[in-house]
């Protein structure tokens, strides 16, 4: 049986490194930051009812919807991106996207807030820390 039948066997005799696998927290860190970059930006329509139903009395909410909008548009990209094949170069930067999460809180959105928290508390644990390492040694 000739060795290119077998490519993985065949990578690991030339000396390529085998595929990191990518964990599943990482995929939740995807899913998370997808779905509070649309929760995100879905708050405005609330806000936008809120300052509707109050005859324009709680004005002073409309510039934190704006930052939701704005916040959800950048959040929402990197969730796409972290969803994609290279997503290990961006990972590591993804806490300012949680950041501007937890920053909904300002808009009165608790739920970008908690998504917001549990990214960064996937961010740091072992299992995407050692993800990231393998992934940094093997670029460089």
């Amino acid at each position: 049986m000739p060795l290119n039948q077998i490519p993985r066997l065949a990578a690991l005799l030339e000396g390529h490194a085998p595929q990191v696998r990518r964990p599943s927290k990482a995929t939740a860190i995807a899913i998370f930051t997808l779905l509070g970059g649309m929760i995100s930006m879905a708050w405005v329509l609330v806000v936008g009812w809120a300052i509707f139903a109050s005859f324009g009395l709680a004005c002073c909410l409309i510039p934190g919807g704006l930052y939701s909008f704005i916040a959800g548009i950048f959040v929402t990209v990197r969730g796409f991106q972290l969803l994609g094949k290279n997503s290990v170069q961006i990972l590591d930067r993804t806490g300012t996207a949680a950041s501007l999460l937890i920053g909904g809180i300002l808009a009165a959105n608790f739920i970008t807030l908690g998504l917001g928290i549990v990214i960064h508390v996937l961010l740091r644990s072992q299992e995407v820390e050692e993800y990231l390492e393998a992934n940094r040694s093997k670029n460089t």
